[in-house]
């Protein structure tokens, strides 16, 4: 006949759960450690590329070395650009010799729904600068409101 210990059965049940509880932990944890690693590195490789398409004076510490300035001569004012001419041509910007005139919006020449995206953009940079760069938040304020007039 065969005895069993039953005090030793249930030690032995108790370090292998207490075994399995730790694995569990431990697989979690590098999970999570790698899985951070993987967001970091995929949200600093989009940061990058959003750099990579500013255009206009770009900051003396732009990373996307292969950049330039572009897009200094487009027409400034708020308005539409000629959809048509924007999509026909596929080179770099600072290479561009397009013209990329913009088209001016007024009573004369309605645009409610770029008049609407811009001062939600503006309105918005207000309130993000607002503790940080007073003044620049109030530029934003006070350029919105002569949108909407």
């Amino acid at each position: 006949m065969l005895k069993i210990n039953h005090n030793n059965a249930l030690a032995s049940t108790k370090t292998l759960l207490h075994f399995h509880c730790l694995l569990l932990i431990t697989f979690t944890f590098l999970s999570a450690t790698v899985t951070a690693a993987y967001y970091a590195d995929a949200l600093s490789k989009s940061l990058l590329y959003f750099e990579a398409q500013r255009s206009g004076r770009l900051p003396y510490n732009q990373r996307v070395m292969w950049r330039d300035h572009s897009g200094l001569t487009d027409g400034l004012q708020q308005g539409v650009g000629d959809g048509d001419t924007d999509h026909y041509c596929w080179q770099r910007s600072e290479d561009m010799t397009t013209s990329r005139r913009a088209h001016k919006i007024d009573e004369a020449n309605p645009g409610s729904d770029v008049a609407g995206e811009t001062t939600a953009a503006m309105a918005a940079a207000s309130i993000v600068f607002r503790k940080i760069k007073p003044l620049y938040s109030c530029t934003m304020l006070n350029r919105n409101l002569a949108v909407l007039s």
